[in-house]
């Protein structure tokens, strides 16, 4: 057998090779229209994010937004068919995403530094696009439009579940659950406290961050006195 007559073979056995992968790869899944619906949502859910981000309410035109998303009119129309409906809904799914981040930053925290963790939690969703976009539309939104009650009861349902996480991973510490849930709600309004002192322009010694330190120190050590102390009625209390 020739070299040429050796390498022909070859090739042909490459190709023959090549051919039957092709044949064995899987044919690709077509997305149904129930995900394909889920990802316009998505994306005009985001951009509708970016757009208030950048012009708030009064600026917000919904066309904006599908347009950013790479969506047609008709498309944008189908999913959301009036600007309120579009915001109301882009707030949900960043409260929605906020839950599950504070849900995972709970579950990954260190079990001695939990309360650390909770607080650095808290004071990235007192500075997020969230927070921000959140207040800034309650409070140039008039009292009377219904868009800022049903935001406020998008908040209003969000938080505690947010606020959950922590408290459950404490109490899987070992603390109360009464405890554990004034502990949470005690870190979180420290945080909003010191947040609004900063808006608000009071000195830095009023609003510094060591502050927020030492109140967060003192939580900590009440946490750890709670998890450490005898159960009522437990021979070590009765000692």
């Amino acid at each position: 057998m020739t070299d040429s007559t050796q390498s022909g073979g070859n090739a042909d056995k490459r190709a023959a090779k090549t051919v039957g992968a092709k044949a064995k790869r899987p044919a690709r899944r077509r997305r149904t229209q129930g995900e394909r619906s889920a990802e316009t949502t998505a994306k005009l859910l985001d951009a509708a994010v970016q757009v208030l981000l950048e012009k708030g309410y009064s600026g917000f035109r919904i066309g904006d937004a599908a347009e950013r998303a790479g969506i047609s009119r008709g498309g944008q129309l189908h999913h959301f068919a009036t600007k309120n409906e579009l915001i109301e809904a882009s707030i949900a799914h960043m409260f929605e995403s906020e839950v599950v981040q504070s849900q995972a930053d709970a579950s990954l925290a260190n079990d001695d530094s939990v309360m650390s963790a909770a607080a650095e939690h808290a004071r990235e969703f007192l500075q997020s696009d969230l927070f921000r976009l959140s207040f800034n539309l309650l409070v140039s939104l008039p009292r009377d439009i219904e868009l800022a009650d049903r935001l406020r009861n998008i908040s209003r349902a969000s938080r505690p579940t947010i606020e959950d996480a922590w408290v459950g991973r404490l109490v899987k510490l070992g603390l109360d659950a009464t405890d554990a849930t004034s502990a949470v709600g005690a870190l979180w309004s420290v945080q909003r406290g010191f947040l609004a002192t900063n808006h608000l322009g009071f000195p830095e010694s009023v609003s510094s961050s060591g502050s927020a330190d030492f109140a967060e120190a003192l939580l900590a050590k009440h946490i750890a006195h709670g998890i450490n102390r005898p159960a009522a009625g437990s021979r070590a209390a009765k000692v």
